[in-house]
């Protein structure tokens, strides 16, 4: 088990600097659309232009263009781990999702560019441009969990069924959908092409959804903290459960403060940095909210699949599980 950990060690720690730095372009995308600078610079791929366009770099040009840098150095960090996945994962499920992750980046990309090339249809591409980063962001939170130290030692944790798993691993997959839901409703409502009101339902919905889904894992877990057999997997997924909840309450609080502010930067003649900021932070962690609740939903998975409640043939590194 420590050769397998220590072989993906390194594959582990690049697929977290590539989350990190899409955590870091969501939030450079959050900046743009509250300053709205997102018709700063009128070309793609170049800026004004240039590769480096030094002498335009101000005002709203400096957020767009920080945006479009972060954005290719996600791309190299994401096709450096595909390379990575296919010369040394033997599961080919695993090498698939990184696949997929780098069609996305590029796919955000080309996004980006329409959206600044084709003035008609900037609504419509900027809404699919937030889509495709949260499901990017999915894709490389699941790759930190399948190479993460923690899901190989799992197999080596004695476990046995528990009645409420499976409700819990499905409570935890429709919140999870319904969040990505949710975070798309966000991006429309930010761009103008919605009003409050869905993503305020949505909001309702989203809370009771993923309280029902914390609320089954963690119930899932004090069973197996209280059984001999399965107590060690207790943290593994509290740990998630827990997190959630934080940011639940922050992301909660955030939207009510960015809305607020909103409404209170109509009058002014630039946006008020009080709705700057509680906007940044409320998609920062409504993204964080999501990939917490993938983490939950795949620990919740890997629980399952161990006490033989699933059945998995997929293939696997030599001497270890799915």
């Amino acid at each position: 088990m420590e050769s397998i950990i220590r072989r993906y060690s390194r594959l582990h720690r690049l697929a977290i600097a590539t989350t990190v730095a899409t955590f870091l372009l969501i939030l450079i995308g959050a900046d743009v659309t509250s300053h709205e600078a997102g018709d700063s610079v009128p070309d793609w791929p170049l800026a004004f232009g240039q590769l480096i366009p030094w002498a335009h770099l101000q005002g709203g040009a400096i957020y767009e263009y920080t945006h479009r840098v972060i954005g290719a150095i996600v791309g190299v960090l994401m096709i450096v781990l595909v390379i990575w996945l296919w010369r040394q994962e033997s599961r080919r499920w695993v090498r698939l999702i990184g696949g997929v992750g780098l069609a996305l980046v590029i796919l955000q990309g080309v996004m980006g560019g329409v959206r600044v090339l084709l003035v008609e249809y900037r609504l419509t591409t900027a809404i699919i441009h937030a889509l495709l980063a949260q499901l990017f962001l999915g894709l490389v939170v699941s790759l930190v969990v399948f190479t993460s130290p923690a899901w190989f030692k799992a197999e080596e944790l004695k476990t046995h069924r528990l009645a409420t798993a499976p409700t819990a691993l499905y409570a935890s997959v429709v919140a999870t959908l319904s969040l990505f839901v949710q975070l798309i409703l966000g991006a429309a409502f930010r761009h103008g092409g919605l009003g409050i009101l869905p993503h305020v339902i949505g909001a309702v919905v989203v809370t009771v959804l993923i309280g029902w889904a914390l609320f089954s894992s963690l119930r899932t877990a004090a069973q197996a903290a209280a059984s001999s057999t399965a107590g060690d997997f207790a943290i593994y997924l509290t740990r998630p459960a827990r997190w959630a909840i934080w940011l639940m309450l922050i992301q909660l609080a955030s939207g009510i403060a960015a809305y607020l502010t909103r409404l209170a930067s109509m009058t002014a003649p630039q946006p008020l940095p009080s709705m700057i900021w509680s906007t940044i932070i409320h998609v920062t962690v409504g993204a964080a909210v999501l990939a917490v609740m993938v983490v939950l939903t795949l620990r919740m998975y890997r629980f399952l699949s161990l006490t033989g409640a699933m059945a998995d043939t997929r293939s696997t590194p030599q001497g270890a599980t799915p």
